[in-house]
């Protein structure tokens, strides 16, 4: 059993996961936003080692926990990194919010941007603006829940047209 599949948490879209860690290519920057207690970066973390593919990969959470999971801030932060440590030489983990991680990077520095935080319109909105800038000609926004009302509203109007892909996920070509 790999290390992802012990952690607890949600994640349904490896096959899109699989698909990313299949085109990133080594010296690549990917950013997953909204860790949880980390079972999809360690996915795409091990997905990435057993294709030999060596890349700069972040996980960015506050880690505050929120009302929709009801965990609370330590709880949460005690599971995550109790569950990334088998690959804490692969995941750089940014303890702070979505936005203020974004201005960590330089804008087209980041070939792969994940958007799994907040599910709320405005939360949603505010992370496709912070991140879409960062993401280089060629790479890749995307995020999950799509099937989730406030999610899809959010993301048609800050980027109007975007293609689904397998497990509710949303995504673009930037």
């Amino acid at each position: 059993m790999t290390h992802w599949q012990k952690a607890d948490g949600f994640f349904n879209f490896e096959q899109f996961y699989a698909s990313i860690a299949d085109n990133l290519q080594r010296g690549a920057i990917a950013v997953e936003v909204g860790a949880y207690k980390g079972k999809s970066i360690l996915y795409l973390a091990e997905a990435l080692l057993q294709r030999g593919v060596s890349c700069d990969l972040f996980a960015v959470d506050h880690f505050k926990g929120s009302e929709e999971h009801n965990i609370s801030a330590g709880q949460l932060l005690s599971e995550y990194l109790e569950n990334v440590y088998p690959m804490r030489d692969h995941i750089t983990t940014l303890i702070m919010p979505s936005e203020q991680a974004a201005q960590h990077f330089a804008d087209g520095s980041l070939d792969f941007v994940f958007i799994d935080a907040s599910h709320d319109y405005q939360s949603v909105v505010k992370d496709i603006r912070a991140w879409k800038p960062k993401v280089r000609k060629g790479g890749m926004l995307a995020g999950h829940d799509i099937h989730h009302q406030p999610v899809r509203d959010a993301v048609t109007a800050v980027l109007g047209n975007f293609d689904e892909y397998p497990g509710t996920v949303w995504g673009i070509e930037v």
